[in-house]
């Protein structure tokens, strides 16, 4: 479960002390676990702890509704992809997954290969289609 930090203030044996960064940048942080591992995190300003709070649940309710995309889940770029995630989760026969192969080094990769994930857009797709 998420929590948020308040990074100017501690709690110490019970009794609320400044910490060194007392008045600097940005007040309460935001940090969500995700499912994959690792962490989210989103920093507020002093006096925004609801905007902190709605955040918070926001992601909470997104995980576990299953419906969370990570934003950097796109960075990744297509050839990468389709070689390292995409052709291992697919369950073709040993002629289909060659063919599959060839049409992708031929035709997929020279237009996509090199591109991010987060920028292939529907319209980039129906381009694409057009010319081939």
């Amino acid at each position: 479960m998420g929590h948020i930090q308040d990074r100017w203030w501690t709690v110490k044996d019970g009794v609320r002390e400044k910490t060194s960064l007392y008045g600097k940048g940005l007040r309460y942080k935001v940090r969500i676990p995700l499912p994959g591992g690792g962490e989210r995190t989103k920093s507020f300003p002093d006096r925004q702890k609801n905007a902190a709070e709605a955040f918070l649940h926001e992601m909470e309710n997104d995980k576990n509704e299953g419906t969370y995309l990570d934003p950097d889940a796109g960075k990744i770029a297509f050839r990468k992809y389709a070689e390292e995630h995409w052709l291992d989760e697919q369950m073709f026969d040993e002629s289909t997954r060659e063919q599959v192969e060839v049409r992708l080094k031929l035709h997929v990769f020279p237009y996509f290969g090199d591109d991010e994930l987060r920028v292939i857009l529907p319209s980039t797709i129906q381009t694409w289609d057009r010319k081939l």
